[in-house]
């Protein structure tokens, strides 16, 4: 499994887009994102998966939220927090893998396990966001008004797909909280070796890094940083199925359809008004000259896609 490197499968849109849009990515990923995997402490392979996922989410980017009208959606702004959370989970990961740092390993990875629940919910309840936007985040007030659903009931969810969500989130808490298992870990505690006492972590004079880096916690980070790839690739999957306009109520989806008109009136201002005077000046119906002009518009933006 460590030695395997990204495979081509139809859900990787990147190969699909037109040169100079993946030049324009290109550019980013080695400007910006490039110096997280250079830097963490990773195998070529791995590297590769993690500049694979960081294009792949810019490629999602680039078409759900960056292109359309010059306006604010609500549907944009779902996506956008879905994408910017994954983004932020993989540059904490990598900052968290040289030296080693537990807690922001454990936190970008139970993050991970979270959006992608969400994004699960959003896929099998095409309404929830309707509430979601709006709900009360106030434990105390619970009597008063609807709550947000708990995560770990969404992700309990999870379970009815092929990766064990409930176990490694339930794993994960016990290192992330100040448990047993946390101190065991630091201290690299080994019931099979030392039954009796605590390991023998290695002591630095330079108090410099958290965790020992041995066989076991090693073995420990490479295990689950492969979860949080699995993890990655789950999550274009499920933000993939997403294929549905959020609105929080019908006055909002009014307002976009309305800016949405506004957009498309503006930029095709000249060809709209061209055939309209042309249909006024052979004496032709100007109502029927805009429709045809509009179908012809709408049919070349459905040639293109």
């Amino acid at each position: 499994m460590t030695d395997e490197i990204p495979a081509n499968h139809p859900h990787y849109i990147f190969k699909n887009l037109k040169r100079i849009e993946r030049w324009v990515i290109n550019i980013v990923y080695f400007s910006v994102w490039r110096k997280y995997v250079k830097t963490a402490k990773l195998k070529i392979n791995e590297r590769k998966y993690f500049e694979h996922y960081f294009k792949e989410l810019h490629v999602r980017y680039y078409l759900k939220v960056y292109q359309g009208g010059n306006y604010i959606t609500v549907d944009r702004l779902i996506l956008n927090f879905l994408l910017s959370r994954v983004n932020e989970n993989i540059k904490i990961l990598l900052s968290s893998a040289n030296p080693y740092n537990m807690a922001g390993f454990v936190f970008a990875i139970r993050s991970q396990i979270e959006i992608n629940a969400l994004a699960n919910k959003y896929v099998s309840d095409k309404s929830y966001h309707e509430k979601f936007i709006k709900l009360n985040e106030d434990r105390a007030k619970v009597t008063e008004l609807d709550t947000v659903i708990n995560i770990n009931t969404l992700v309990s969810k999870m379970d009815q797909s092929f990766i064990p969500y409930r176990k490694i989130y339930d794993a994960l808490s016990l290192f992330l909280h100040p448990n047993p298992s946390a101190l065991g870990f630091y201290a690299q505690y080994r019931d099979s070796k030392y039954p009796d006492s605590f390991g023998h972590p290695i002591i630095k004079k330079y108090f410099d890094a958290s965790v020992s880096i041995n066989p076991e916690s090693e073995q420990w980070f490479n295990k689950n940083l492969w979860n949080f790839l699995t993890l990655l690739e789950h999550f274009i999957l499920i933000f993939d199925e997403i294929n549905h306009k959020f609105y929080v109520d019908d006055a909002d989806k009014e307002h976009h359809h309305i800016f949405v008109q506004a957009t498309f009136m503006n930029k095709h201002q000249k060809e709209i008004l061209k055939a309209i005077n042309e249909a006024a000046s052979n004496g032709e119906d100007q109502q029927e000259a805009f429709n045809n002009i509009y179908k012809k518009i709408i049919n070349e933006y459905k040639l293109k896609k």
